[in-house]
Order: structure tokens, then sequence, then C-alpha cells
């Protein structure tokens, strides 16, 4: 929630809205990728930013913190 509202305030929330559009050029999309790949390594503690120094992409990235922070669900039965 805190990454996604620094994006839109320092104007990087294009990604964010999860494909590229139309009439931007891939190269264009690519550097914003690296941009808010940057962004987020930055507000990492170094830590967490060595654990995913070699990543490339920020969906590669927030798939390595998903993995590590997300709880997996449980699914509990209740036996009546």
């Amino acid at each position: 929630m805190q990454i996604e509202d620094h994006m839109y305030g320092i104007k990087l929330h294009l990604y964010l809205l999860g494909a590229k559009p139309k009439k931007m050029l891939d190269e264009d999309w690519a550097l914003l990728d690296r941009k808010i790949l940057g962004v987020i390594r930055l507000i990492l503690t170094k830590n967490v930013a060595n654990n995913i120094a070699k990543e490339t992409t920020t969906i590669g990235l927030i798939k390595i913190l998903s993995d590590m922070y997300e709880k997996p669900l449980r699914i509990i039965r209740y036996i009546l």
C-alpha cells in the first residue's frame, strides 16, 4: 500500500495499471519498469534488498516479496 502511494506521488503509477498503453514504446515501458524497481529497492531495508538484488523486473520483485511475506492460506475445517 505504501509503495503504491509512493508511485502515485512520484508519477510512476502508470505501471500499476498492469498493461502497457498502446501508444507507449516498449523501450519507455521497460524504462518505467526499471525506475519502479529502483524506487522499491531504495525503500527496502538492506537485509531485504540483499534477497532481491538479482531481480531485474518489478513483477519478479513483487513475486519474491510476496513469497517472503505473505502467509499461505490455511483452510480450517470445523467438524460439527
